[in-house]
């Protein structure tokens, strides 16, 4: 492994984030039409509030997909959510470790990947999941070797 494996970005894009949309969407959808067939005795201002929560609701969900992710670089790893974004450098990340989930849902991945830190805690890496990287194992192996060697002094990760 050498510099040529760096960078790498784990983002939904193309027809995955369009097939999130789509059934977030509907979701919406589903809600707005029950808000307003509820009986008579619930406001049309509660109604309009409840639809207009949901439509930011989905803009935000709309604007965030695409920006969140995560980048490894020869640096360190960057964690962007819809909020904010977070680095952490090589000397910060002890491990990358996969855990299973266990929804079962085919929307959720079976198994996502983590960055356990040195000071402790661990933190999810956005997107680096099975649901949405191909060869997902292949990619997790790549990923802990620029790790040990960006990590430098031959650390052995502490379990």
């Amino acid at each position: 492994m050498g510099i040529q494996d760096v960078p790498r970005r784990y983002r939904v894009t193309g027809w995955k984030a369009a097939r999130t949309l789509t059934f977030f969407g509907a979701s919406v959808l589903g809600f707005l039409t029950l808000t307003w067939g509820l009986p008579e005795f619930v406001s049309d201002q509660v109604k309009a509030a409840a639809s207009a929560l949901m439509v930011l609701l989905f803009a935000g969900v709309a604007f965030s997909l695409p920006r969140s992710g995560t980048s490894i670089d020869g640096d360190g790893i960057e964690l962007r959510g819809p909020l904010r974004t977070r680095r952490f450098a090589w000397a910060e990340v002890q491990d990358i470790r996969t855990e299973p989930l266990t929804s079962g849902a085919s929307h959720i991945p079976e198994t996502v990947a983590y960055a356990y830190l040195a000071r402790g805690g661990r933190k999810l890496l956005i997107h680096l999941n099975d649901l949405y990287v191909p060869d997902f194992e292949q990619e997790i192996a790549i990923v802990r070797m620029i790790c040990a060697e960006r990590r430098g002094g031959g650390d052995a990760p502490v379990v």
